[in-house]
């Protein structure tokens, strides 16, 4: 008996295991499909899944090459991944000037971590510079020295010639002292993201008791990436106008401020359609339409929380309220 239950729950685990990469490498392609056709955020979302082998196999120049088309586009966080690739020296060589310039820009979109990197590469830049000049003073000083000394033996050696006059050896010359080194100036103090990003990453959101589509919750898988929280939803399924609708939903998070707002954007994918007795509603208030396929163009709702307990969203006049 339990040789059986250890063989069942290893089958199951097995099986969950499966269901997880293929769900991965389904929503790789789709992702795959829409940065193709120019979209910045699938771009940025294909280069991460070929830089942690998700849903496909690790690839660090591929990576590279989606973080590029996305970072041309002037999404924040592609541009701050450019600059650790230069920063770091990886697929391209290393090239501080290069993470600065991809950081600038990064910066200027919003990007509290690149703001970060360029105080960090600030302060070590000033840094090298003052270890520099002290190098370079200790060598001027030690090569003074040197010629003070050659100077002193070759008046010593001319004495020596004169049988009248009594040598006098001069007193070795005093060793220079060291310049100390210059201090580093400390490093700048962490900015640290806003709490309202933790509390929405960290949480999982539900209305009544349906888990949230384009929020952390226990229906979605959720990454920051940046100062943007990127969601992908597992199949899900609602009754519209008398058909079955599966769906993912594919939600970019950003725009966060201190007063608690952010903005979502976010984009169905009916995967399938099956008809059915249920009529149900003929227009669904989150947007999703029975048409399969990807629903473009993609909402984009106002969302707050002040409580961290309670958020709500607005989709022109409708508001929706989800707890933790």
């Amino acid at each position: 008996m339990y040789k059986q239950l250890v063989l069942i729950l290893f089958i199951a685990a097995t099986f969950l295991s499966a269901k997880v990469v293929l769900a991965d490498a389904g929503q790789f392609k789709l992702d795959s499909i829409m940065a193709k056709r120019g979209d910045a955020g699938a771009q940025f979302s294909v280069a991460i899944a070929y830089e942690d082998g998700v849903g496909t196999g690790k690839d660090i120049t591929q990576a590279f090459d989606w973080y590029s088309k996305a970072a041309k586009q002037g999404h924040a966080g592609a541009q701050y991944k450019m600059g650790t690739f230069y920063e770091q020296g990886r697929v391209v060589k290393k090239d501080t000037k290069a993470a600065m310039e991809w950081y600038k820009q990064a910066a200027d979109n919003g990007s509290r971590q690149a703001k970060q990197r360029m105080s960090a590469l600030s302060a070590s830049g000033q840094q090298a510079q003052q270890e520099a000049t002290a190098r370079a003073e200790q060598e001027r000083q030690a090569a003074a020295a040197k010629e003070k000394a050659r100077k002193e033996e070759a008046a010593k050696a001319k004495s020596k010639k004169s049988a009248t006059k009594v040598a006098v050896v001069a007193p070795p010359p005093p060793k220079p002292k060291a310049k100390p080194k210059a201090k580093p100036k400390a490093a700048p103090k962490r900015v640290d993201i806003p709490d309202i990003m933790d509390v929405v990453m960290n949480n999982s959101w539900k209305t009544g008791s349906m888990a949230a589509d384009y929020l952390p919750s226990a229906s979605t898988r959720c990454a920051q990436a940046g100062n943007e929280v990127i969601c992908f939803s597992d199949e899900r399924a609602r009754i519209i106008s008398g058909k079955k609708v599966t769906y993912t939903t594919k939600a970019t998070l950003n725009n966060f401020k201190r007063d608690g707002t952010f903005r979502v954007s976010y984009v169905y994918n009916a995967v399938k359609l099956a008809p059915t007795n249920v009529r149900g509603s003929d227009k669904d208030a989150h947007g999703l339409r029975a048409q399969e396929g990807w629903q473009e163009p993609q909402i984009v709702v106002s969302c707050q929380t002040t409580d961290k307990k309670n958020l709500y969203c607005n989709k022109g006049s409708t508001r929706f309220h989800y707890v933790r």
